[in-house]
This record gives C-alpha cells, sequence and structure tokens, in this order.
C-alpha cells in the first residue's frame, strides 16, 4: 500500500471490524472450535450484511426476518450451495443471484479487505468531469488497495443501487471500509487528500457499523497482562449478552499501533497499565469512561443514561463516532 495512504489509515479519527476468517480444510478447526462451514457462515453473514439477530438474513431482503421464518430456508439453500463447492464470491452470487456490477466489486472489496469508493455521476456534469479527475489521480497513488467504481444514475440498470443508497444527484462519492461500512460521504470540494482522511482505523469502523446499526457500542481498552483485563472482560461481555439486540461490544489492543489515532481520541493513558471501559452513545457520544473496575450496575446504569440522553449526531470530535451523520 502508498505509504500515504497507510498513514491516513492509521491518523483517522473515525473495523464494528470485520473480521474474515480464513478458508481452512474440511476437517480443519477454527480457534473457537467451529468448522470449516462454520468459518464460512460467520463470513457470509458479515459480508452479507446480515441484520436478523436470530440467524442469516440477506443483504436483498427488504426487513430484518424477526420471526426468522427466512432463515432456515437460507441456511437451507446456503448448506447446499457449501456442499457444491462453492466459496467466496462465487458463494455470494449463488445466494444474491444477479447483482448490479457496482454491488458485486463493493461485496468482493469485502472479501478482499479493501476500501472501496462509489462514484455515481451523470453525463454532462462538470463536477462530475472534475471528480472522474481526482479519482483517477488517487487510483495510481493506491492501486489496487482501493476499489473504484463509477455508478451513472441516469442508467435504468442502476435505479436498485442508487434507490439502496438513496442517491437522488450527481455527483456523490461514498467511502466504504473493509468491512462495508460507510466512512465518508462527499458531494462537492472532493480532494485526494479528502479521500485519503476517510480511511479510518479497523476499530473504528467496528464503531461505525455498530452505530449504523443503531447499537450502543460497548468498548474496552486493554492489553495482555493489564491490571483487572480479565474481570472487566468478563462483566462487558455478560452484560453485552444480556442487552446482545441493543448493544456491540469490541475490543481494542493499546499495543495495535494501527489504532493509535483512535487511542488518542480516546484518550488513553497506556503507562497506567489499566484497562478502561467506554459506553458510546448511537450518536457516537462517550456517554461514560470507566477505568479499572466496572460493575453489571455501573454499565445498566451507563447504558440506560445513553438510551435517554437525546442527542443528534455528535460533531467532530464529540466521540469515536462523532462524525458519522453527514
Amino acid at each position: 500500500m502508498h505509504k500515504k495512504i497507510l498513514g491516513n489509515m492509521i491518523a483517522g479519527l473515525c473495523a464494528l471490524t470485520l473480521v474474515f476468517f480464513f478458508v481452512l480444510d474440511a476437517n480443519a478447526k477454527t480457534l473457537d472450535g467451529g468448522d470449516k462451514e462454520n468459518s464460512e457462515l460467520a463470513r457470509m453473514k458479515a459480508v452479507l450484511n446480515c441484520g436478523c439477530e436470530c440467524g442469516l438474513t440477506l443483504a436483498h431482503c427488504a426487513k430484518e426476518d424477526a420471526d426468522c421464518t427466512v432463515r432456515p430456508t437460507l441456511l437451507s439453500r446456503l448448506e447446499r450451495f457449501m456442499a457444491e463447492g462453492k466459496r467466496g464470491m462465487d458463494l455470494v452470487r449463488a445466494m444474491e443471484g444477479p447483482m448490479n456490477p457496482a454491488k458485486e466489486q463493493i461485496l468482493e472489496a469485502r472479501f478482499q479487505d479493501r476500501y472501496a469508493i462509489l462514484f455515481f455521476s451523470q453525463k454532462g456534469s462538470l463536477a462530475c468531469e472534475e471528480i472522474r479527475h481526482v479519482l483517477s489521480k488517487g487510483k495510481k497513488l493506491w492501486g489496487d488497495e482501493v476499489v473504484i467504481t463509477e455508478v451513472d444514475i441516469n442508467k435504468k440498470e442502476n435505479d436498485k443501487i442508487r434507490e439502496e443508497y438513496r442517491i437522488y444527484s450527481a455527483p456523490r462519492v461514498l467511502v466504504f471500509a473493509p468491512n462495508g461500512v460507510i466512512v465518508s460521504e462527499f458531494k462537492k470540494n472532493i480532494t485526494v487528500d479528502g479521500l485519503e482522511n476517510a480511511f479510518v482505523t479497523p476499530a473504528t469502523a467496528h464503531i461505525l457499523r455498530g452505530l449504523q446499526d443503531k447499537r450502543v457500542i460497548f468498548l474496552m481498552v486493554q492489553g495482555d497482562g493489564w491490571k483487572n483485563a480479565e474481570n472487566v472482560r468478563k462483566t462487558v461481555s455478560g452484560v453485552g449478552d444480556i442487552l446482545r439486540n441493543s448493544v456491540r461490544v469490541l475490543h481494542v489492543n493499546p499495543g495495535d499501533a494501527g489504532e493509535e489515532s483512535l487511542l488518542r481520541t480516546l484518550k488513553v493513558d497506556k503507562d497506567k497499565n489499566q484497562s478502561l471501559t467506554y459506553v458510546i452513545s448511537q450518536s457516537g457520544q462517550i456517554g461514560s469512561r470507566f477505568e479499572g473496575p466496572v460493575s453489571r450496575k455501573d454499565l445498566f446504569m451507563a447504558f440506560q443514561k445513553v438510551l435517554t440522553t437525546r442527542s443528534g449526531c455528535g460533531g467532530s470530535g464529540s466521540g469515536p463516532g462523532g462524525n458519522t451523520c453527514k
């Protein structure tokens, strides 16, 4: 990856991190004891933006399958396609059916752990031509690390993807993190530097995914051997399980150099060697911060606090997800 792009990914202030599972031998086991099929299922659910808490739904579903009525059929189809040897994008195509080329490229970028830029344009627009020039310059810098796709909003075959992202005029540029979350949207004044600044840290993309899914975030920052790490992890995970329909539990290791900008935003003092727990509201603001031990009561009260705090989208600097609403 180009050095400048890597630097900006580390410096970004804003992946729910998409964890890709490697394809293993048919009899191999993953770290959590799941077999190859379970690993591929988890990967598919992540890439296809599954929304049903009880199991699998696909990207094209109009709404969540709250009663799990669709899930058994989908799982049956998935098992059949996997038994036929389909994996990766072949499996996605089999499950999704015919897709818009731009949508397919976004999904493929997720499988390849790459950023994607979706450029909505229209013929005869001077503004679109200027953006096309900027993206061309960016492509020379980024190479294959970023997938750039242009969509003509006036073509009938693009109506569905235009409606999916609520694009009613051009130009419009959407930047997708490798986990599929939209990290930035541009309408004008687009520069290569501005696009590169949209590349965020993996953990920030995780947070943004949770916020876009309208979840409260329980974020733990702790390194191996840090004080109270194990007890805090058990407590937070336990409360997270109880509130699983409303909360996303995430973890950041302060030793991860790729998360330095997020750690600075969170004001983490690594020298204290003390576990930290953040409760982040659905608007991206830090509602509570706990240093050291945290009780179940503390977490439930902090959760209730962010739910009852009426606020719009946080401004830049209000928290790790403060600039998610544009």
